[in-house]
């Protein structure tokens, strides 16, 4: 339930984007237009955290989760589909109310 937080609050930064990501895509700009983190029964060290960033193709995109101590580069496997697993580690101070920021670039257009 507590993590049902952390990924509304992933939406809702994914969600900031200035445009959708196709507009993106045929202008050049780069977007995001979601964020998804599978629910998980709780935040312990060896969790994994499987992580969905929805925006603009052929980019590379990373994310951060506040409390973690690495970021995350993800692989994208359908057009405009990045995904990620972060394992959660003993070092990592993540919380249910931690924020998740993904950063999407492509060329010299970024979105976050």
């Amino acid at each position: 339930m507590f993590l049902h937080r952390l990924a509304l609050t992933a939406a809702l930064v994914g969600s900031l984007a200035a445009a959708p990501a196709a507009i993106a895509a045929a202008s050049g700009a780069a977007a995001i237009d979601g964020v998804d983190v599978e629910q998980v029964a709780e935040l312990a060290a060896g969790v994994a955290l499987r992580f969905a960033v929805y925006g603009t193709p052929n980019a590379a995109v990373s994310l951060r989760i506040e409390g973690g101590w690495h970021a995350l580069a993800l692989r994208e496997g359908e057009p405009g589909v990045y995904e990620g697993i972060y394992v959660i580690d003993g070092r990592d101070a993540i919380a249910a109310s931690s924020r998740v920021t993904a950063t999407l670039q492509r060329g010299g257009a970024l979105a976050s």
